[in-house]
């Protein structure tokens, strides 16, 4: 009963999502209703799409309107919004979970805001999420990742080693390589000279802290 209200839900917030891109938007304060509007609805979308595919009975119904829903994700990173992106970019990663290698199509088109997210070192929870993102790619895109596997590590790296960064947003980017490492296999050895000195330092500065702690 609750699955059957649910997949009734599903198209209602579609289309509330898609009419908030039409709001007229004549100063900050309608900009900031649209933008806590699509965070929501973004937020709502990501638990419906979870709670359908998580049974093989309901999941065709996400995959049915899978190109519809990240359309409509893909439109909402127009907003200028850090909250509806990481909304959006969180609905997402429970998307690619759903459609498995089939997201490989979506790839090219979103990977410009993964790119965007990943380099947003102002708004670091947005790009925390994007470090998040990167790993449930990887779990279903497998090695289909492999041609966005340059620029994705290349991104990481520089979120390492930047001053700017949060330094809350760095061990998640470990786990990261190890999503990476999983997936594409002995094509990480290229990434080793440069991911290792990485973790090396890292693991020196936690061993670091842990003597401080001591005494």
């Amino acid at each position: 009963m609750a699955v059957t209200l649910i997949a009734k839900l599903l198209p209602a917030i579609m289309s509330k999502l898609e009419l908030t891109l039409s709001l007229q938007i004549v100063s900050s304060d309608d900009r900031e209703k649209q933008g806590d509007l699509q965070a929501s609805l973004c937020g709502v979308l990501q638990v419906i799409i979870q709670k359908l595919s998580s049974a093989d009975e309901t999941k065709p119904i996400i995959l049915q309107v899978a190109d519809q829903i990240m359309l409509l994700f893909l439109k909402v990173f127009a907003c200028r919004s850090s909250t509806v992106h990481e909304e959006a970019m969180l609905a997402i990663g429970a998307l690619a979970y759903a459609t498995g290698p089939g997201f490989e199509k979506y790839m090219p088109e979103f990977y410009k805001n993964l790119e965007m997210g990943l380099q947003n070192f102002e708004e670091y929870q947005v790009c925390a999420i994007s470090v998040g993102v990167v790993g449930d790619i990887c779990r279903a895109l497998d090695e289909k990742i492999l041609p966005f596997c340059d620029g994705i590590m290349m991104h990481l790296l520089k979120d390492l080693s930047s001053s700017e960064l949060h330094r809350s947003d760095k061990p998640p980017i470990f786990a990261c390589f190890g999503d990476v490492a999983l997936v594409i296999g002995e094509h990480f050895e290229k990434y080793i000279n440069y991911a290792l000195p990485m973790m090396q330092s890292a693991s020196e500065v936690c061993a670091q802290m842990d003597n401080s702690d001591e005494e």
